[in-house]
């Protein structure tokens, strides 16, 4: 249903959200498809039910085994009850403005209009994140 046009590195980052001291491994990839963006959402979560994940709502930032945003779905902007989009939060988080920033520091924010570049450069989230190098 998906095809991979372009992924980033993975970043290892500390836990955003203050409910752990885990650290993460984070990654971002752009995808292609076929459907509506409500659709696209359900495939996401399928993939992290079948890998494991149980959500909880009392550890919203707490550790877990996979966790699949969806951080944008072309330039549409969508506010519904179990979809917003663009992410509220992706333009606080280092966690997803540096591998966006590899992979596509140019893509326009719908609701800011601002790059990625833009947003990271305004971004004051102090966490470190760092490339991970598996060689």
């Amino acid at each position: 249903q998906f095809d991979l046009r372009k992924r980033s590195a993975y970043y290892w980052t500390e836990a955003w959200g203050g409910q752990t001291d885990e650290s993460f491994v984070n990654q971002v990839l752009c995808l292609g498809g076929r459907g509506q963006a409500h659709d696209f959402l359900h495939s996401l979560l399928a993939i992290e039910q079948q890998l494991g994940r149980v959500r909880d709502p009392q550890k919203k930032y707490g550790p877990r085994i996979i966790d699949i945003d969806l951080l944008f779905f072309n330039q549409e902007v969508i506010q519904s009850p179990k979809l917003e989009v663009p992410h509220p939060r992706l333009h606080l988080r280092r966690f997803t403005l540096a591998p966006l920033m590899e992979i596509s520091p140019q893509l326009n924010h719908p609701v800011f209009n601002l790059t990625i570049s833009e947003l990271n450069q305004k971004c004051s989230d102090p966490l470190e994140v760092k490339t991970l190098n598996f060689n």
